[in-house]
């Protein structure tokens, strides 16, 4: 674990970045969601945030889903051409691993400017 950097973590993944990378690694923030591994820059990450914000806003707000049941196969548009599949409840853990290491990486931010 000397290696990386943990920005935050729940239940079903964390975020990291590599402390000792090559260029192109060193602007990539790495996501370990339920097996699955992406690797994104910070803009890709605030896209993907409003994104997911979104879908959920979208499914809390139709009267037509019972969102207790575990609603499977919930599409996340990431990165123009690809898709992922997350049930209800993987989507809101997934919003919520992403929200964390946002926050986190703004404090990381801010520290570092206003010292």
């Amino acid at each position: 674990m000397d290696e990386i950097e943990l920005i935050y973590g729940n239940y079903l993944g964390i975020s990291f970045f590599f402390k000792r990378c090559t260029v192109k690694q060193c602007n990539k923030i790495q996501l370990v969601f339920n097996k699955i591994v992406f690797d994104v820059t910070t803009l890709e990450l605030e896209k993907l945030q409003q994104t997911i914000k979104s879908t959920l806003k979208t499914l809390e707000q139709s009267k037509h889903l019972n969102l207790d049941c575990n609603l499977k196969d919930i599409y996340v548009l990431f990165k123009s051409e690809k898709q992922i599949s997350f049930n209800f409840q993987e989507l809101k853990a997934f919003k919520n691993l992403i929200d964390g290491t946002v926050f986190n990486l703004n404090t990381v931010i801010y520290s570092l400017t206003s010292a």
